[in-house]
């Protein structure tokens, strides 16, 4: 069951990120402490992600308001919906179409989302990864958001991207190769070292 994380500047797994890695523990210690989670039910976890697909996060935000306002946040309210009332609230027809068998298949249990603690992060992103409008962006912000999962890289997501590039002096977002590469100073806490990297956009204003 998701709780709430308080992740300081002086814990024992901020500690050692630091330690590995000087760059991130200047950021470490600018962002300070910050409480990660929980972030609803395995279902609305997933829908929100599915909304937040490539948009910035504070159109992402705004769609995702109007959705849980008015539609809902269970899988009988999504199924329910039309799909004019899904792109009513801001969504493409094809995220609509992402969310409607979403919500079927919670309902179906195929796979059974309250099941997936048990698994693995490969065996969660496989199953997870099977189903339509499920890459693994939106899997891995499942592993990390709704699992809490400490060691996830989610290497396509173009906010880390940018961030990794300013961390290392790019000028320029980072490539997935070399996301890969400074993450590897962060094992097994690679999802810990993104939270403060998207904590430090946050209070700097610097987001895609």
């Amino acid at each position: 069951m998701a709780h709430t994380i308080r992740y300081r500047s002086d814990d024992a797994v901020s500690r050692a990120l630091a330690l590995a890695d000087p760059a991130l523990g200047a950021v470490i210690d600018r962002v300070g402490s910050f409480d990660f989670g929980p972030f609803g039910e395995p279902f609305e976890v997933l829908a929100h992600s599915i909304v937040s697909q490539q948009l910035a996060t504070a159109a992402a935000n705004r769609i995702w308001g109007r959705f849980r306002d008015q539609v809902g946040i269970t899988p009988a309210a999504v199924q329910a919906a039309s799909d004019e009332e899904l792109r009513a609230v801001g969504l493409s027809g094809r995220k609509a179409e992402y969310v409607h068998g979403l919500a079927t298949a919670a309902l179906e249990r195929d796979p059974d989302l309250d099941a997936l603690s048990a698994l693995t992060d490969d065996e969660v992103t496989e199953r997870l990864t099977a189903l339509r409008g499920v890459g693994p962006w939106t899997a891995h912000m499942f592993l990390m958001f709704g699992l809490q999962r400490p060691d996830v890289l989610a290497l396509d997501d173009y906010g880390i991207r940018s961030a990794v590039g300013r961390l290392l002096g790019l000028g320029a977002p980072a490539s997935p190769a070399e996301v890969a590469e400074a993450a590897e100073r962060w094992r097994p806490y690679r999802s810990v070292a993104l939270l403060y990297l998207w904590k430090a956009g946050d209070m700097t204003g610097e987001k895609p």
